[in-house]
């Protein structure tokens, strides 16, 4: 089972990606909405095969410092692009 603030996941074997009560508050952002799918989408092994080695923009960003091959396939990097990065409300303390 996810962790309480996890708002979706993937699995693999049914190529599903499976939606939580916390995906449905209504104070979560719509970039966190869209961001889900977005983040979620790129685990597919048909897609991005990504992993998640990092969350947020600060992590991200650190991890891209760090281990620039693990940056390159962190879920949230994906995510943090397509919505905008540091205007994403998961994106941490960057700027």
């Amino acid at each position: 089972m996810p962790e309480e603030n996890t708002a979706a996941f993937t699995d693999q074997t049914n190529h599903t990606i499976y939606f939580t009560p916390h995906y449905f508050n209504p104070n979560l952002a719509k970039n966190d909405h869209y961001g889900s799918i977005i983040h979620e989408v790129s685990h597919m092994n048909d897609v991005a095969s990504t992993q998640d080695y990092a969350y947020g923009g600060l992590g991200s960003h650190n991890l891209g410092k760090t281990d620039p091959n693990h940056a390159v396939q962190n879920a949230d990097g994906y995510r943090l692009y397509m919505i905008g990065g540091e205007r994403a409300s998961w994106a941490g303390h960057v700027g």
